[in-house]
């Protein structure tokens, strides 16, 4: 784990831009110069990246193809849609060309059927935090070695609270439905106060080097998202800046963190009980979990690659 040690310990976080109870911390890392990858994301723009069920259908693995030359990022937290069952990437991934087997989850519990085709789109929707908290913990009570399998059943618990939180009434279950309904007017203020300064905030962009965030609602930190490189933090800014609406915290407080905890935040994990293992496709896979927080991420070639951080 030495260049996940090495990449935390030199990173810095610059002063928050804060509106009403959300504010983010930018993050820089200082380590050596970014890998060559392409995310998942502008993979399939291209037309390099397939993703179908596997030969004979089952929930926890999706085929994912590269055709092109070279590797692709899938984040954990990324989610695709169609199928048999909408899925959510449960693990970082580098893929390399030709086709690797994937462990996912099932964030649609009421459909098993293959009307949408075999094939999957990528969402612009992320895992909320507390799903992916689920996820994350149930994949590091994984035996060294075996596959990557979740509690889906605490998965599900936690797609649910979030769909009942929003007040939406879904027919198969699915989470991406929270991003296809207007807030509803008798949802808690909280959430509204939230998606508010979320709506203004994903305006912003990441500043120049800045490759990671940190977030807080209130004087409470929710989590945080590190790449390699500033490319890819943008890559994905909307949809972790959308995230944050999905998930808030049972009460805000009108205090702000300082940057100081912000940073002992992302250094905890270094405190955390670790596993590390052969990633799916190339690297490092590296996951810690505390009674404080929950990460996973992945280094390749003695860098890291991505890291995310999320509060218990």
């Amino acid at each position: 784990m030495t260049a996940l040690i090495s990449s935390i310990e030199t990173i810095s976080i610059g002063s928050p831009k804060t509106v009403g109870p959300v504010s983010l911390y930018p993050i820089y890392n200082h380590g050596p110069a970014p890998l060559t990858y392409i995310s998942a994301r502008d993979a399939i723009a291209a037309g390099t990246l397939l993703i179908e069920e596997a030969t004979l259908e089952t929930v926890p693995t999706l085929l994912f193809t590269n055709t092109g030359t070279i590797p692709v990022l899938v984040t954990d937290g990324e989610i695709v849609e169609g199928g048999y069952q909408n899925r959510t990437v449960t693990v970082p991934v580098l893929l390399v060309p030709g086709t690797t087997p994937v462990p996912v989850a099932c964030v649609e519990s009421g459909r098993w059927h293959g009307e949408r085709g075999r094939t999957f789109g990528r969402s612009t929707q992320r895992l909320p935090r507390n799903v992916r908290r689920a996820v994350v913990q149930s994949v590091g009570l994984t035996e060294h070695g075996t596959p990557r399998r979740v509690n889906q059943g605490e998965v599900w618990s936690q797609v649910d609270h979030v769909l009942q939180s929003r007040l939406i009434n879904a027919e198969t279950n699915s989470l991406l439905e929270i991003g296809e309904h207007a807030p509803s007017e008798h949802i808690d203020a909280r959430l509204t106060t939230v998606d508010n300064a979320v709506a203004i905030l994903r305006h912003l962009r990441p500043l120049p080097g800045q490759t990671g965030v940190v977030i807080a609602i209130g004087g409470r930190i929710i989590n945080a998202e590190l790449f390699d490189r500033t490319e890819t933090l943008a890559t994905y800014w909307d949809e972790v800046l959308a995230a944050i609406a999905f998930d808030v915290p049972s009460s805000i407080d009108g205090s702000r963190p300082s940057i100081s905890r912000a940073l002992r935040f992302v250094r905890q994990v270094l405190k955390a009980g670790g596993e590390s293992n052969d990633g799916i496709g190339v690297g490092t896979e590296f996951r810690f979990n505390s009674s404080r927080v929950a990460a996973q991420g992945l280094t390749f070639e003695n860098q890291l690659v991505c890291l995310s951080v999320i509060a218990a």
